[in-house]
């Protein structure tokens, strides 16, 4: 129990950390990205960000990549890529995703259509090396068949 306690504390004051930095180089302030930050170090599995690159914590966001990858590859090329005309920067700030998932999820009314809405589930990953992974939960009515 405590352990869990210990780990979640350091987990929280890493993010902190490591979002203080980001907010430093984007030229944002802290406070505008703490409830993401308190989001994130709740646990809560996906952290909705509206507004996208264009809030305070995109723009963090974009200045962790950009860093990382300034660390990764020669700091002149990543530096001399032109802004685009929003002033923002391109969309070479991420990396190349290594793979793309896709989740559905749904209620239907199977085996018959008075039968109740049952929960329906398939999962799709499709990676970069080719590779097609298809996952799927079905659940159907078994009082009125």
């Amino acid at each position: 129990m405590l352990s869990n306690v210990e780990a979640t504390l350091s987990r929280a004051k890493a993010l902190k950390a490591t979002f203080e930095r980001a907010a430093s180089l984007a030229g944002v302030r802290f406070e505008e990205v703490e409830g993401f930050v308190e989001e994130l170090a709740r646990g809560v599995p996906n952290v909705d960000l509206p507004g996208g690159s264009r809030t305070p914590v995109g723009r963090a966001l974009l200045a962790l990549f950009r860093q990382s990858r300034k660390l990764a590859t020669d700091a002149s090329s990543v530096e001399s890529q032109p802004d685009n005309d929003d002033g923002s920067q391109s969309a070479v700030d991420f990396p190349s995703p290594e793979r793309r998932e896709y989740a559905l999820r749904c209620f239907v009314r199977r085996p018959a259509p008075y039968s109740s809405p049952t929960p329906q589930y398939m999962y799709c990953c499709s990676s970069s090396s080719g590779d097609l992974r298809l996952a799927a939960a079905f659940s159907r009515d078994t009082v009125f068949q």
